[in-house]
């Protein structure tokens, strides 16, 4: 059994079955409801800049220049290479 707990909201997994549980006070689950509306706007903001973001880099980045960057970076992680025949075309 693993089991993962942040704040009110409790995961449970055993084997292929997970089971998640929450221990909210009907209060402040509304509370934290509307604050989360409130910052919709601000993250969605957010959210669209890392997109251009990543739009930007992945656009200035060749094909050939990503797979040495991820050659280097799994290498030095100790982690095998995806097969070139799994890499999308």
């Amino acid at each position: 059994m693993r089991r993962f707990i942040a704040g009110p909201l409790t995961v449970e997994q055993f084997g292929n079955t997970v089971f998640t549980q929450t221990n909210w006070d009907p209060d402040d689950f509304e509370k934290n409801r509307q604050y989360l509306k409130l910052q919709r706007p601000q993250l969605k903001t957010e959210i669209d800049a890392k997109v251009r973001q990543i739009e930007t880099i992945v656009g200035a980045t060749t094909s050939c220049h990503f797979f040495v960057k991820l050659a280097v970076t799994q290498s030095a992680a100790g982690k095998e290479l995806p097969s070139l025949a799994k890499l999308p075309s």
